[in-house]
């Protein structure tokens, strides 16, 4: 449903221009779409009457603050739906992430190590830094019997391991390296 998500996104941007506020309500932030839609209303409404309908009545010191107050807004609603829309994109990647890093875990605990390494394979190219990729890597490398391999992704993890953090994993797993490539 990417693409469903997409068009809800344009949406949401282009009725956010038209009718600000009204992007945010169309994503369900409706607190700050209905906030905005009528602060808005208001102020422009206010502005337009006070700068073309009472020119004489108002003081022309209010006209600009209502038009402020209509610009403010304007531009609010559209960060506003800029930061939602960032929030939630950030959120999804990370749910993704999350799942797919569990899904890695999984076939690995399952001893199913092809599987995890074709699972693994869109983590290495969105995070090839991040630790736990590179430990689930070692890991899944180590399973798979590439000795040569799997030994360079041992080092790797252990040169991006600044706080030693797997230190005990790297002992473990290289032990396991070594006692695998001893008994071939």
């Amino acid at each position: 449903m990417p693409h469903q998500s997409s068009r809800i996104t344009v949406t949401a941007g282009v009725l956010n221009l038209v009718a600000p506020g009204a992007g945010l309500t169309l994503i369900g932030a409706l607190g700050w779409g209905i906030g905005l839609a009528v602060l808005f209303g208001l102020a422009a409404n206010a502005a337009i009457a006070a700068t073309w309908l009472f020119p004489d009545e108002v003081p022309p010191v209010w006209a600009a603050a209502f038009f402020g107050l209509a610009a403010a807004s304007y531009m609010t609603a559209q960060v506003r739906l800029g930061q939602i829309l960032r929030e939630r994109r950030a959120a999804s990647a990370r749910a993704l992430r999350r799942d797919r890093l569990a899904a890695v875990q999984d076939h690995l605990s399952q001893g199913a190590a092809e599987q995890a390494w074709e699972r693994l394979q869109p983590l290495r190219a969105q995070a090839p830094d991040d630790l736990l990729v590179a430990l689930l890597t070692a890991e899944t490398l180590t399973s798979r019997g590439a000795g040569e391999e799997a030994a360079r992704a041992w080092d790797r993890l252990a040169a991006l391991d600044r706080h030693h953090l797997y230190r005990e994993q790297i002992r473990a797993g290289r032990a396991r390296l070594a006692t695998a490539s001893s008994g071939a």
